[in-house]
């Protein structure tokens, strides 16, 4: 199973839609982030960890409606990252989310994949895009529809 760990600190300072957001409020900014996170997971079989900065005890796990995603919140999110690449980076595909490249050097130190912001959001991007293909052909043929393919194919 795939997992993705999230710097959310640096997301939503990386990211133009995100750091817009941050400017009219961090709740709003936070509440965009992990929607794009859980867009992204969602239907592809793989788990988000985001990190966010706040005075929660360290780790401490925020709720989430999405139990694909975990939220940690700590007043040291750069410590907390490094803590989580160590305990997973042998157990799963584990990828790093991150721009600071602190955290950039110890996930390549440790044989973990890193996407920067700007990667994750083509990634993000695609998946919307091809939500959206998938979603386009559903609906149901009407019966001249039916009829007109049929014919096409000498059915009828």
């Amino acid at each position: 199973m795939n997992k993705l760990i999230f710097d959310g600190r640096g997301l939503l300072r990386g990211l133009p839609h995100l750091r817009r957001l941050l400017e009219l409020g961090l709740e709003r900014a936070r509440e965009e982030l992990l929607r794009c996170v859980e867009t992204y997971v969602t239907g592809r079989g793989e788990k988000a960890i985001v990190v966010l900065e706040g005075r929660a005890a360290t780790g401490e796990d925020a709720a989430y409606r999405n139990t694909s995603i975990q939220v940690r919140v700590s007043p040291h999110p750069f410590l907390l990252m490094k803590e989580i690449i160590s305990a997973l980076r042998a157990e799963s595909r584990l990828t790093v989310v991150t721009d600071d490249p602190r955290l950039v050097d110890f996930a390549n130190t440790h044989r973990v994949a890193v996407w920067s912001s700007h990667t994750f959001l083509a990634h993000l991007r695609k998946r919307q895009t091809d939500r959206e293909l998938d979603n386009k052909f559903d609906g149901e043929l009407s019966q001249k529809e039916l009829d007109d393919w049929m014919q096409l194919f000498g059915l009828k």
